[in-house]
């Protein structure tokens, strides 16, 4: 390959091009090419600053001597400049302070005759610094990401289902008299209730009542204060549940209709049960406990209706007429009426906002005084229901029997004598 004796380029078809300095009367060789030895010139003063149509010449540093390679841009413009290297990866601040060196004048093609002309690849300037000095060190690879956690109940140096027996299960939540945070009203030991019999005891005429009229009781088999109430029971109190003794049965729960819808009632089926019945269980129901469930029926008989003697000058029980009438009444059928009481729980059901619903009714029909009390004992310490009323009538002249009017007694034993009225109904409470 020969040229004229302007400036002097060296052409390599290496990947990676190197600028070589050629002086007269020497020759140096590029990889397995030849070199050709050239007549030394010196550069033109260089120019002002760059003006590459490319937009990424990068200067990496000076070259040995003021000669560049060239290529096919070369060329076709009669001014080109070229640098170390082209590498998108320069910073702005490089290409800033590139400045045009040199001065190539336009290369002809000296190609022999039936050869084709060498091939014209990008050519660079052999660089002399490391990318670490222009870039910095390289960062940091990233961390591994962590292991997944093993299976549960495998070991990590099993990994292997059944190896080992599986972790033991939670430990149960303390009761809730335990729980920290949910301090507890102090209770009495006398209003600590384990039984029936002490939840709500019988009482004579002649015992003299502590004021206890109204008070909370712990049920401690079941862990469930109860508000107790032992007040007189009045005819407004009857009347108000009247409905559901005379049409009520034992096996549904009820909402209580309407004055005009009981108008039109003539039997039991004419009222209507809840289908989908939801009671709530009340965190501290009421139980009221009247006459009719504290009243023993071997009560004493202040009232001698029969006119008896009596031994002392000061009034009290006959025992005459006491044992007379207590014989009569263990022979006569009862029956104890118990009216429970609750809330209906909403659809879908949201803690706090039962209390607010409307109130629903049950009737519970029991044979004995001990039976009804053992009733409510467990109604309100496990399903936490409230007793709203009670009373006690003589089997077969109920409501279920006669359909006549109410008559009030003011003893229980006086259940045991005959009615001679077939549609009178007769109640204590």
């Amino acid at each position: 390959m020969e040229t004229d004796d302007s400036d002097i380029v060296l052409v390599g078809n290496e990947p990676s091009m190197s600028v070589v300095s050629l002086l007269p009367g020497h020759s140096q060789s590029l990889g397995t090419s030849t070199s050709t030895e050239f007549e030394h010139h010196n550069p033109p003063p260089p120019p002002g600053p760059c003006t590459c149509n490319s937009g990424n010449c990068i200067w990496h540093g000076p070259v040995l001597n003021d000669y560049t390679h060239s290529s096919k841009d070369l060329r076709d413009s009669n001014k080109q400049h070229i640098i170390g290297g082209l590498d998108g990866r320069a910073s702005s601040k490089v290409k800033r302070h590139v400045q045009d060196r040199y001065e190539l004048e336009p290369k002809t093609d000296t190609s022999p005759i039936g050869f084709p002309p060498p091939l014209d690849l990008p050519y660079r300037g052999k660089n002399y610094r490391r990318e670490s000095e222009d870039y910095g060190p390289p960062p940091p690879p990233p961390p591994p990401p962590p292991p997944p956690p093993p299976p549960v109940g495998v070991p990590q140096f099993l990994n292997v289902q059944g190896i080992v027996p599986p972790l033991p299960p939670p430990p149960p939540l303390p009761p809730s008299d335990a729980i920290p945070g949910l301090p507890e009203a102090p209770v009495n030991p006398e209003d600590k209730i384990y039984s029936p019999v002490s939840f709500i005891r019988a009482q004579y005429s002649g015992d003299s009542v502590l004021d206890i009229s109204s008070r909370v009781v712990r049920i401690v088999p079941f862990r469930r204060n109860v508000f107790t109430t032992q007040h007189r029971v009045h005819k407004a109190d009857f009347e108000e549940h009247q409905w559901l003794l005379k049409f009520g049965s034992p096996d549904f729960w009820y909402e209580k209709p309407a004055r005009s819808y009981l108008q039109h009632i003539t039997g039991p089926e004419g009222l209507l049960h809840l289908l989908n019945a939801r009671p709530v269980s009340l965190e501290t129901p009421k139980v009221w406990a009247s006459h009719a469930l504290t009243t023993p029926t071997d009560d004493d008989v202040y009232d001698c209706p029969s006119g008896h003697a009596l031994d002392s000058g000061y009034a009290a029980a006959c025992h005459h007429c006491t044992d007379e009438k207590s014989e009569a009444l263990e022979k006569t059928p009862l029956v104890y009426y118990v009216v429970f009481s609750t809330c209906q729980a909403s659809d879908p059901f949201i803690h706090g906002s039962h209390f607010n619903g409307c109130q629903i009714y049950k009737l519970v029909k029991c044979g004995s005084r001990e039976a009804a009390v053992a009733e409510i004992f467990y109604a309100a310490g496990v399903n936490g229901w409230s007793v709203a009323f009670s009373c006690v009538m003589r089997l077969g002249e109920d409501f279920g029997e006669r359909s006549g009017t109410v008559k009030r007694v003011d003893e229980l034993w006086m259940l045991a004598d005959e009615e001679k009225d077939e549609n009178l109904v007769r109640v204590f409470y």
